[in-house]
């Protein structure tokens, strides 16, 4: 299973959240966007969504912690 972090997430490692093992071997967390996709196809915030400029930069919209 995958997360398709979508359209509206910056790339870039200064943009990333730490995702860490809390101790019981799964992943803790994880910063997401309008559009993300988890792993069973359910869809965060609104999928129609897209906070892109002109250039393709993301400069404002939502985000959210997934946990």
């Amino acid at each position: 299973m995958g997360i398709n972090l979508g359209k509206n997430i910056r790339e870039g490692a200064h943009y990333l959240v730490l995702v860490y093992d809390g101790g019981d071997g799964g992943a803790s967390g994880c910063k997401t966007a309008d559009g993300t996709v988890d792993g069973q196809g359910k869809v965060i915030g609104d999928a129609k969504a897209d906070w892109r400029n002109e250039q393709g930069r993301i400069l404002a919209g939502p985000e959210f912690l997934r946990l």
